[in-house]
């Protein structure tokens, strides 16, 4: 999970009830943020301030993406890229001539 604050929590609460995931790892530049999705997690989940660290795990199949608007096509584009599946559910873009 890339950005646990409050929807993505939600998220990581109901995420937590499907069998055969683990919140292997969570990311957020934020403490108060990464200390609260460090507690919805696998309690050996891996934490960072650093996306990149989060991306380069091999032990991360999918990113959930719960970050501020603008940088959701960032972080998407760099979750592909590093060859992750992405669940991002909030606009990509703030101008409607982008999409």
């Amino acid at each position: 999970v890339i950005g646990p604050g409050g929807r993505a929590r939600g998220l990581m609460k109901s995420l937590a009830q499907v069998p055969n995931v683990t919140i292997t790892a969570v990311c957020d530049v934020w403490d108060a943020n990464l200390a609260e999705g460090k507690k919805l997690a696998d309690p050996r989940a891996f934490a960072t301030k650093a996306h990149e660290e989060l991306l380069a795990r091999p032990d991360v199949d999918a990113v959930l993406i719960g970050t501020p608007d603008h940088l959701h096509v960032p972080l998407t584009v760099a979750a592909c890229a590093a060859g992750k599946d992405v669940y991002v559910e909030k606009p990509l873009t703030h101008d409607l001539s982008e999409g």
